[in-house]
């Protein structure tokens, strides 16, 4: 009884890590922080205008010291459409930027480097300008979305969510309502799409009592629109997740397990629960539909992928739109082995993302509930981070060796023969013949996790 009680307060404490650092879930651009959603947006603006960017001015530093410089700036834009509060057709935004110096290491008086001079040469300069050139280009080529997300050039649309200063009052100055999401560059398509989205929410909220099941009717039409899906499908995801956390927290309270230790984490790692429509809010779960989660169903098996190597509406992982793996991580909830194909079929398509790997690996493994694929998906996921050219330790290779996995089926038509079985870790239970010890990089073992995973899932999809 004890163990079983020590497993469901473990299974909590898990899921609470996975929802507030869940790893399908697309990073925002201040690492650890939490992306903001179009709906929070909305809801914490008092003015939502579209927008073109001027120009930047920067005034004189306002402090200097040896590691850094702080610049006070200003963003000047002319505002065509207001969405949200008062007209107004310009707009001043002021800030300040920390610059950050790179401090040289220090160099003895008179110290010089055998075989080298301080006097660079006209060929040095003009070798280092060329490497210069083609080191910026390549970055151009690999990552220009990036560059166009990060940085504002005069003439380009704009989407800002606004509230005046409150320490001003309503003489207050406006300012951005978050500091990172709270100005989006929009591009023509981008734009098409955010727009009717907002004056749908100004409807929506126009009400006394806006109705659940308008919200989630409106979280659908942005999954279903490729350049809004990310808003619906994180919104869905971590109500999703905050309907698992309260699940277990009652499963635990219905055990009456309750330990000094057990009270210490839950205070620790869980926080105050979502208000009314804030993301996380777990009836956006409770009041999807069937006819919405066929929708959404069939919005990832009719997805368009991008091509390969192709970063898509700030998401960099290869062929992914922003909002696809969210997708992912929502439909396998009720997915049946249509999905697990199509997941399958995304998983052949690019497997050069470990991590994206993995979570694939544990949806398909979700859908279709079998202990030997959930088995291969852990060992792969333990192993994600590794770096493939790195060799695991011997400690590792002994606690891979083991593991206790679950028996497989008899039939092995298309799993690894015993020859191939030479080069890849065991996944099936019982006595494990014990194997001389192999030199494979962490690269080598995730390659044939990944074969033997695919071989399995056909299999079993084949028979479904």
């Amino acid at each position: 009884m004890f163990r079983s009680l020590l497993s469901c307060a473990s299974i909590f404490v898990l899921l609470v890590s996975t929802l507030f650092s869940p790893a399908s879930i697309s990073a925002s651009r201040c690492g650890e922080r939490m992306p903001v959603t179009l709906l929070s947006l909305y809801r914490s603006s008092q003015f939502i205008y579209i927008g073109t960017f001027d120009r930047l001015e920067e005034g004189e530093p306002s402090e200097q010291t040896a590691g850094y410089t702080i610049v006070p700036t200003k963003k000047y834009f002319t505002l065509s459409t207001s969405l949200k509060g008062e007209t107004k057709k310009m707009l001043v935004l002021g800030d300040s930027e920390y610059r950050f110096k790179e401090i040289q290491p220090a160099v003895d008086e008179g110290e010089e480097v055998a075989g080298e001079t301080e006097t660079e040469t006209t060929e040095d300069v003009a070798t280092a300008a060329s490497d210069a050139d083609e080191s910026e280009t390549a970055e151009n080529e690999a990552g220009a979305d990036e560059v166009d997300d990060a940085e504002l050039r005069p003439g380009d649309s704009v989407l800002l969510f606004l509230n005046k200063d409150e320490d001003e009052g309503e003489e207050g100055e406006l300012e951005l309502v978050d500091y990172s999401d709270g100005l989006k560059k929009m591009t023509p398509e981008k734009l098409a799409a955010y727009e009717p989205r907002i004056r749908e929410l100004n409807e929506i909220f126009s009400k006394a009592e806006p109705s659940y099941s308008e919200i989630v009717a409106w979280i659908v039409r942005c999954a279903e629109d490729p350049q809004t899906r990310w808003e619906g499908t994180y919104e869905l995801l971590r109500s999703f997740q905050y309907l698992d956390l309260n699940a277990a927290r009652a499963k635990t309270a219905e055990e009456k397990f309750q330990t000094d230790q057990v009270e210490a984490d839950t205070k620790r790692y869980i926080p105050q629960p979502p208000k009314k429509f804030d993301t996380g809010d777990e009836n956006f779960a409770k009041e999807l539909t069937e006819g919405q989660k066929l929708l959404l169903t069939n919005m990832l098996l009719s997805r368009k992928r991008p091509k390969r190597n192709e970063s898509h509406s700030g998401d960099g992982t290869p062929g992914m739109n922003r909002g696809d793996r969210e997708l992912f991580d929502i439909v396998k909830r009720w997915g049946d082995p249509e999905v697990a194909t199509y997941l399958l079929d995304q998983l052949r398509y690019d497997s050069s993302d470990p991590n994206l790997n993995a979570d694939l690996m544990e949806s398909v493994s979700s859908i279709l509930a079998d202990d030997v694929l959930t088995e291969i998906a852990a060992q792969y996921s333990d192993v994600r981070w590794q770096s493939d050219a790195q060799v695991p330790d011997a400690a590792s290779v002994s606690a891979n060796e083991a593991r206790v996995n679950v028996e497989d089926e008899p039939a092995t038509a298309n799993l690894p023969t015993a020859e191939n079985a030479q080069t890849d870790p065991p996944v099936t239970v019982g006595e494990q013949k014990k194997e001389p010890a192999k030199t494979k990089t962490f690269g080598e073992i995730r390659a044939g996790l990944w074969k033997k995973f695919l071989a399995r899932a056909d299999r079993l999809i084949a028979k479904k």
